[in-house]
């Protein structure tokens, strides 16, 4: 296998400014490397981005106030974005420890681990993590772990993430993971996948002895709920219920916010919020819906589209997700 760029040595002591400093001129000393990583990816990247203006926090954090991300100060902590929806989606890098730096197109670089290398990029619609390889030993444990999300493998190679009560009860799409790139530093294509193992996303990657390293490869998190939409799924327990609401509005917007509570926390508080609007408007048409589709064997959702109280019930397949 080739390597094209020869890794350069890091001062990993150096430590985020406050707020008052500039993300630029508090990573100034380590401006080459950074920058070097951050060309590549731009180099290697399947379409261009525009990241958005960082902030650095008293606790090192940077933040990306566009796109309510936060990023970490070192590459083994934790990446939070929240989507429209409310609902935050908190994702831990697969780092060991590097310090963040920032390029200046604001792209936050951590590099000098054992590990590969990670790049962050936050835009207006989704944040991306890339990871830089510079062997196929690096390329072994590509894992993204969600610890307060479900994540559920698509046919078409994307993950949605998801949010739910404990018992079952209630799901709601927090959003999405696209299908997954990854590139040689020549810019060759690598075939890759997901897998999903628990509340951990494994990216694999498949190179061979004419791959030019460093390979790199990004997964896309979106916060709006997946792609256009979210969606709200009820079991059948309270499938049955719903549909015996009628046109009892107070008594369906109540069930919704009692469920969204039951996830804690921002989950709780987004479906609560647009339970009101949502709901409020075609009680009597999703008590009929969640009639049918419990007599069928389903259970009843409710998909919308976020910041909006255009809405309609959707039938959810018995067996799939909380369908049960």
């Amino acid at each position: 296998m080739h390597t094209r760029f020869k890794k350069v040595s890091l001062v990993t002591g150096l430590v985020l400014a406050v707020t008052a400093v500039s993300p630029t001129s508090a990573f100034a000393s380590d401006a080459d490397e950074t920058d070097t990583i951050s060309q590549l990816v731009n180099e290697v990247r399947p379409d261009a981005v525009t990241n958005e203006p960082l902030q650095v926090g008293t606790d090192r954090t940077l933040t990306s106030a566009a796109s309510d991300t936060e990023i970490p100060a070192t590459s083994d902590g934790i990446l939070t974005l929240v989507g429209d929806a409310g609902i935050p989606i908190a994702v831990k890098l697969p780092g060991e420890g590097a310090v963040a730096r920032v390029s200046d197109d604001n792209t936050v670089v951590y590099a000098g681990d054992a590990g590969p290398d990670i790049a962050v990029q936050s835009g207006l619609d989704e944040t991306r993590v890339h990871t830089i390889a510079e062997s196929e030993d690096q390329l072994s444990d590509l894992t993204y772990e969600f610890g307060n999300l479900t994540p559920e493998l698509n046919d078409d190679g994307s993950v949605t993430l998801w949010a739910g009560a404990d018992d079952g009860s209630f799901q709601m799409t927090a959003g999405a993971i696209a299908a997954p790139w990854a590139s040689d530093a020549d810019g060759v294509a690598l075939e890759t996948q997901y897998r999903v193992e628990g509340n951990t996303v494994v990216q694999d990657v498949t190179v061979d002895e004419r791959t030019v390293f460093p390979v790199v490869a990004d997964p896309s998190f979106q916060g709006d709920c997946g792609i256009v939409t979210c969606t709200m799924r009820f079991n059948r327990a309270y499938t049955l219920k719903i549909s015996k609401f009628g046109s009892d509005a107070g008594k369906m917007i109540a069930l919704v916010i009692a469920l969204g509570a039951s996830v804690g926390g921002v989950p709780g508080a987004a479906a609560g919020a647009f339970a009101g609007g949502i709901v409020a408007a075609r009680t009597s048409i999703f008590s009929t819906q969640a009639k049918d589709f419990y007599s069928n064997g389903n259970c009843f959702g409710i998909k919308f589209y976020p910041g909006t109280t255009t809405s309609w019930g959707t039938q959810v397949k018995r067996y799939t997700y909380n369908c049960r």
